[in-house]
């Protein structure tokens, strides 16, 4: 991996930004731009902030069979939110010439996110900004970058609300210290949410990338009972071949707490089994 960025004068950089969505996103298929109810909206629709969101904060921790650990944190109070995103990995060992092993490399991925929304009942517009880092060590590997991210949403009645972002809308490009520039690539989202009944919501949503497929993600969210919320989905990857992974989940509500899981197989993910969790604390209510 280390060897073929540096062989490259100009890279596509990789996003965790899918990963910090939280577990009731993932849950959904990752769908996440219609709804308002987010325990982490900067890593979600931030322009829902427009609503003025009560203090809260969440944790979200989840971790690869082959042992690649990811976290995220978030604390929202009014119109602004801010997080941080880490992800660590085993980026194999240094070789000499005589290819014999040396110190183990580990790759560490943190940005740092902070959003801020205006806007009314039915409309809203947001801006988040982040700054992200890179480091491999053992070969002394760094890189940082800065990017600037839109999005919006319209609630067009009680039953249908829409949303949109543009990732990466602006940005420095990612530099590294070995002197190679990685880009950032510019993704136009638009999901839409239908309330079929009071306790029933149906999410679909797609993604548009330059010179990538379309792909698409959606699912279902039903609350079955005061405390308890399933939810199901899917979730389009496309490396070499355009692959469907299914998505499901529970969340449990109590009081000012919310705890929710998801499973996904995540084959964009290394193959394995994916379990994410997200613990949330309404800090007022």
């Amino acid at each position: 991996m280390t060897l073929g960025l540096l062989a490259a004068e100009t890279k596509q950089a990789y996003s965790f930004d899918l990963l910090a969505r939280g577990a009731d996103a993932v849950a959904r298929g990752g769908a996440y731009l219609a709804s308002a109810e987010s325990a982490q909206p900067v890593f979600q629709n931030y322009a829902w902030l427009g609503k003025q969101f009560t203090p809260r904060a969440s944790l979200t921790a989840f971790r690869l069979l082959d042992e690649v650990g990811y976290f995220a944190a978030a604390y929202t109070l009014g119109n602004f939110s801010f997080g941080v995103l880490n992800a660590q990995d085993n980026s194999g060992y240094v070789r000499d010439a005589q290819n014999n092993l040396g110190a183990r490399i580990s790759y560490q991925d943190t940005t740092f996110y902070g959003a801020c929304g205006w806007g009314r009942e039915n409309i809203g517009l947001g801006t988040r900004l982040k700054y992200l880092s890179k480091n491999y060590s053992a070969v002394d590997i760094s890189a940082s970058g800065l990017a600037l991210d839109f999005s919006g949403f319209y609630r067009l009645s009680a039953r249908w609300q829409f949303g949109a972002a543009v990732n990466n809308a602006v940005s420095s490009g990612l530099q590294w210290s070995t002197d190679l520039t990685e880009e950032m690539p510019r993704t136009y989202e638009l999901g839409g949410r239908y309330s079929a009944l009071e306790n029933l919501d149906f999410y679909a949503e797609t993604t548009l990338q330059k010179e990538t497929a379309q792909l698409w993600r959606g699912g279902v969210e039903l609350e079955a009972g005061e405390f308890v919320v399933l939810r199901a989905g899917f979730n389009q990857t496309k490396d070499l071949l355009l692959a469907t992974t299914f998505t499901a989940g529970v969340g449990l509500r109590l009081d000012n707490v919310s705890i929710e899981y998801a499973y996904n197989p995540a084959d964009d993910l290394s193959g394995s089994v994916t379990h994410f969790f997200t613990l949330s604390y309404i800090l007022l209510k």
